[in-house]
């Protein structure tokens, strides 16, 4: 079968690109099975109806996936509308965060026909295998579909134990370059070519606030696996810098010191950076050392809140005090650190935020956003403001980290953006850090230009 794969427009307040590993991963397990794939990211090739509809024209496909975030999802039902209209009688099946988190819903729309929930690789397979041979999608775990006008839920798929066993992302169904043309967002690149890869899957933290696509086991590939696909991207697509984007990369503190050794004992002269955030309680000296003789220059640190009793209320639980242990041995060491903050949880007032922006400010961070509590679909975050009557719509196109969605006895939307505004004032504005910052910065003209462009949109327009 030849499959087309699409990532829907991002809405034109929060343009999101990215390299879509998701998709690649797909791509490579249909290859690998003797199936064709084609991907089209539309964000990148920024594509219009018309180009669309002349590029589905010009292939013959049997079936179409979409994945999508929450923020997504409107433009992905809108990119439905425009796929079944081109291409009568071809089967559409929806995949990815949102999809997951809300298949009833998603399969409510008439252009839908299937939904993947959590991992697609092997669900995805088995369903191209179903259509081609009529075999009862009833035996299908993991999928969604339709039968006599109802919605029929399989029983979800166990998450994917030996993720060695995937094959590596499919590349080459993707031209790299033009994604260098943007900015991708959360990144700061040192070296020209650059790329995204997962050496994990799983987080096994109740955050109320976190998706759970990967479910809440922690899953690792081995530091030998990992070292194959590096050698891969290096010598086959001359890529110089490793984003990794694992929820939880050092949860397994000796498997990532083994892999910081092999990148050593290879030879291969990279860069690194974690922008996805690492757990401030799963470091030690040693690994930081290691890190940064691989080629770490900067990584993210979720903090969330630098309250206890919010620490609590999130689930998160993190030691506050190794978060300053975290961050100071970061900048012993020379690498670059951003803080993740999150203001306005049910429950949290706002004396609770002003601390958590003082924590932020009195912490040797190099840089910090400071997100609004966003309460993404099935989440227990989302629970408990139905419940508490705090979310405010579900208009799912302002679920951004910008947005206010929730509104509660201690704080309004206006108390938020406030908050918000003064937190980037009171973090960017402090003279120390600003000269510090810069100084770190000279030499660098990629982080020197981000940094600018940030202060100019926080601190000076007072904006996200």
């Amino acid at each position: 079968m030849n499959v087309l794969l699409v990532r829907p427009p991002s809405p034109p307040h929060y343009p999101l690109v990215s390299f879509p590993l998701g998709l690649a991963y797909l791509a490579a397990v249909l290859e690998k099975n003797g199936h064709s794939a084609t991907i089209i990211d539309m964000p990148v090739k920024k594509m219009e109806d018309v180009r669309l509809r002349e590029t589905l024209a010009r292939e013959r496909f049997g079936l179409v996936g979409i994945s999508c975030m929450t923020i997504e999802y409107t433009s992905a039902l809108d990119l439905s509308g425009v796929i079944k209209d081109a291409l009568p009688g071809v089967p559409v099946v929806f995949g990815g965060p949102h999809p997951s988190a809300d298949p009833t819903e998603t399969m409510k729309n008439e252009y839908v026909d299937f939904v993947v929930m959590g991992e697609g690789e092997e669900t995805l397979l088995g369903l191209v295998r179903a259509l081609e041979t009529g075999s009862p999608l009833e035996a299908v775990n993991g999928l969604a579909f339709k039968k006599n006008g109802s919605t029929v839920l399989n029983e979800r798929r166990d998450v994917i134990r030996d993720l060695d066993s995937i094959p590596f992302p499919a590349l080459h169904l993707l031209k790299l370059d033009e994604y260098y043309t943007f900015q991708i967002p959360r990144l700061v690149p040192k070296r020209k070519r650059y790329m995204s890869l997962f050496t994990s899957r799983g987080c096994p933290y109740g955050c109320i606030y976190c998706h759970k696509i990967f479910g809440k086991k922690y899953r690792a590939r081995s530091p030998q696996n990992v070292l194959e696909e590096i050698k891969i991207l290096y010598h086959n697509y001359g890529v110089r810098e490793l984003i990794i984007e694992d929820d939880n990369f050092t949860m397994d503190l000796e498997r990532a010191k083994k892999i910081c050794d092999m990148i050593v004992a290879e030879g291969l002269d990279v860069a690194i950076q974690f922008p996805n955030g690492v757990r401030a309680d799963r470091m030690d000296e040693e690994l930081m050392a290691k890190l940064k003789k691989a080629g770490a220059h900067s990584m993210s640190i979720g903090i969330e809140s630098g309250v206890k009793r919010v620490q609590g209320i999130i689930k998160k639980g993190l030691d506050l005090d190794k978060v300053r242990r975290t961050v100071e041995l970061a900048s012993k060491y020379g690498i670059r650190t951003n803080g993740f903050f999150m203001l306005g949880f049910p429950g949290e007032t706002k004396e609770e935020i002003r601390a958590t922006i003082a924590f932020a400010r009195g912490l040797k961070l190099d840089t910090a956003d400071f997100s609004i509590a966003t309460p993404y679909p099935y989440t227990e975050l989302m629970e408990m403001s139905i419940a508490r009557g705090y979310l405010k719509g579900r208009d799912f196109s302002v679920f951004d980290v910008k947005t206010p969605n929730l509104e509660t006895e201690d704080f309004s939307s206006d108390d938020l953006k406030k908050l918000q505004k003064q937190a980037y004032l009171s973090f960017y504005g402090a003279p120390l850090r600003l000269i510090k910052t810069l100084l770190k910065m000279v030499g660098d003209y990629h982080y020197f230009k981000r940094y600018l462009r940030g202060l100019k949109r926080h601190v000076l327009k007072g904006g996200y």
